[in-house]
């Protein structure tokens, strides 16, 4: 069965409506994401490698997250998230919210309008029970390595390629805290 997820307008509101992708993509209407960058102790981010048993974008990089199912709201969603895909649980309020986008990305071969929730998350742990089914490995890299990989011809880095711009405003946001 598809995924439930709550529709949105193009302002971030609720429309009542839910249904599948499909059936938000017929209304025109947004749904909501949401995406961890998570810090260890070194200020170093955590790249993923997407399964190759996913259907959406398998063995791509990019950061944990996925999208808000229907009656949930964002950080019920990123907390349920990293749980599922690292096996971490994440007091709420250890979330920092950095900034919501719209995004558009394929699926089923149809372009789907998301509004994208990333939050910052500040981690000491180095032991992640990863979940196989979804993630097929992680690990550390300095942000401004990341950003060269995301600019870089690799066809697995399309994801990060449309969070670019958001690493660089990350590593500023980083260099003007001295972390």
């Amino acid at each position: 069965m598809a995924e439930l997820i709550d529709e949105y307008d193009k302002y971030g509101n609720l429309t009542g409506f839910f249904g599948d992708h499909r059936s938000v993509k017929i209304r025109g209407n947004f749904h909501r994401i949401v995406q961890a960058f998570i810090l260890n102790d070194k200020s170093e981010l955590m790249l993923i490698k997407r399964s190759d048993k996913l259907l959406l974008s398998p063995g791509q990089y990019g950061f944990p997250g996925g999208h808000v199912d229907h009656g949930e709201n964002s950080i019920m969603a990123i907390v349920r998230e990293l749980m599922e895909e690292l096996g971490i649980s994440i007091d709420q309020n250890s979330l920092i919210p950095l900034t919501c986008k719209k995004v558009y990305y394929n699926i089923y071969n149809m372009t789907v309008a998301s509004l994208k929730e990333i939050y910052l998350v500040y981690l000491n742990e180095n032991f992640f029970n990863i979940n196989t089914n979804e993630i097929d490995s992680y690990t550390f890299l300095d942000i401004e390595d990341i950003i060269v990989k995301a600019d870089s011809v690799d066809p697995f880095c399309s994801i990060l390629k449309r969070d670019i711009d958001l690493l660089k405003c990350l590593k500023n946001y980083l260099y003007y805290k001295n972390l």
